[in-house]
């Protein structure tokens, strides 16, 4: 669910986000455009034990903070097919009450329209939620955060798939149109991506599978 705090964290309430329509299905990730408007994402999931959703990709959006819910974005696959829907949703971040960028990342070798390949999708919505767009396909690669710095200006961090890979930040200045990308040398996985609002600074945590080295990076 949805911790909500309203005395500076000293008691939380734990609100239903209603996006556990399947099995093993949970809250991954969020953001707040308001006080009372909410996008809340239900990431990878993989059935175990009961039938359902081998990848789900679910954003459920709220505007009364928190008292009902609506279904904004659900490409989930079957469990039979996992290539047909975009894979686990990973992360969403909103500019304003309408504008939003998503990610969801696909390790079947079938990702939905796509023959044969896996990695990343970006998907990004100026309605609201009502409708998507897929901004691009990024192969062999596993993103996992997004900063928004601006409507146009967004930063996506993530790397490759394998365990010597490196991490790598993605960087758009027209909405995701297009992007530039830079390379964290000896790095592995990227663990988290912050930046301040003017988007000229930040920090980023990346960790290392083969020697389990932990880096900052500023």
């Amino acid at each position: 669910g949805v911790l909500v705090t309203k005395d500076g964290g000293k008691t939380y309430d734990n609100i239903d986000w209603h996006g556990t329509d399947g099995v093993d299905t949970d809250a991954m990730t969020g953001s707040f455009p308001t006080s009372k408007i909410w996008y809340i994402a239900g990431g990878l999931v993989q059935a175990e034990s009961n039938p359902g959703p081998s990848f789900k990709s679910t954003i459920m959006k709220t505007m009364d903070g928190g008292e009902t819910w609506i279904t904004v974005f659900n490409v989930s696959a079957p469990q039979n097919q996992p290539g047909k829907g975009v894979g686990g949703m990973e992360d969403v971040a909103c500019t304003t009450p309408e504008i939003c960028y998503a990610i969801s990342a696909c390790y079947d070798d079938d990702c939905y329209n796509y023959k044969k390949r896996y990695g990343s999708f970006v998907h990004k919505t100026i309605d609201g939620g009502k409708t998507w767009k897929e901004l691009g396909f990024f192969y062999e690669q596993a993103m996992s955060k997004i900063v928004t710095i601006s409507n146009d200006e967004l930063f996506i961090g993530g790397g490759g798939v394998g365990i010597f890979d490196d991490a790598v930040i993605w960087k758009s200045n027209d909405g995701g149109e297009t992007f530039t990308n830079t390379t964290l040398k000896e790095t592995g996985v990227l663990l988290d991506l912050s930046l301040m609002k003017d988007g000229k600074s930040g920090f980023a945590t990346t960790v290392t599978s083969v020697t389990q080295s932990t880096t900052v990076w500023r």
